[in-house]
């Protein structure tokens, strides 16, 4: 794993994403750095925007800014996934046509500090092990505030989760809409079907908050029972707001 050079590069303020940009030193097995190569994809990035589509929205930030969201949208615990969404991959496709063939990017977003839940988006092939390879890492805003007021950091994260995956007030003015009801829903029904929880009574009545809330339950206490599964659930840390983005990029 690269070791990150206590040295800020550069800050880029872009919309509500804001990155951090620092140069990294190549780990084991890892090659020299190309002159500069990471530190202009990384860049690059940070400041060219894009529209994707998925699950009916159209959303239009920077590729640094939807590598974060693919990355939460992407959410698994335990190796099962929370949210039934295209949005990662309609992400990744984004960024892969933009970085090119030698360019290979990982957005990691570990809330609780513990592996056992995590988002991952992958775009690029990993560079061959005889290139020279230049590594930068830099962090993007996720986009949830965890509430500091919740009883632990399993509720303050679910809680968090399910309103940034689907905010009451927007959402409700979707299952209110008959254009935009049927996506909405289907997306609720998915969700719900991954967690393992009924919303079809309150989803009928276009109750939003309270199919937030069954949501948020649900997932709270699968985090806290795989937790517990592997040990962690007393060393769980203070939900991170932040997605880790490691971009490496290489010459022949």
């Amino acid at each position: 794993m690269s070791t990150v050079l206590d040295v800020t590069v550069c800050l880029l303020l872009v919309g509500v994403a804001v990155v951090t940009l620092a140069t990294a030193v190549p780990g084991a097995g890892e090659e020299p750095s190309a002159p500069d190569g990471g530190d202009a994809a990384a860049a690059e990035l940070g400041t060219v925007t894009a529209s994707v589509s998925s699950d009916g929205a159209t959303r239009h930030d920077t590729l640094a800014g939807h590598l974060a969201r693919a990355a939460v949208a992407n959410t698994t615990v335990g190796g099962e996934p929370v949210a039934a969404t295209g949005y990662p991959d309609a992400a990744a496709e984004a960024v892969r046509n933009r970085s090119g063939d030698r360019t290979h990017v990982t957005a990691r977003w570990r809330p609780l500090g513990d592996a056992s839940t995590s988002g991952t988006v992958t775009v690029g092939r990993p560079p061959p092990r005889t290139a020279d390879v230049s590594v930068t890492t830099f962090t993007v805003e996720s986009g949830l505030r965890p509430a500091t007021a919740a009883s632990d950091p399993a509720t303050s994260l679910a809680n968090a989760y399910v309103a940034w995956l689907f905010p009451p007030e927007r959402t409700r003015g979707l299952l209110v809409d008959s254009r935009t009801a049927p996506a909405a829903k289907e997306q609720y029904t998915e969700t719900a079907a991954t967690l393992d929880t009924a919303v079809d009574a309150p989803l009928a009545e276009a109750n939003a908050e309270t199919v937030n809330e069954r949501l948020s339950t649900a997932l709270a206490e699968r985090i806290k029972t795989v937790s517990e599964g592997h040990g962690d659930v007393d060393s769980l840390e203070t939900p991170s707001e932040e997605v880790a983005v490691v971009v490496r990029r290489w010459e022949p």
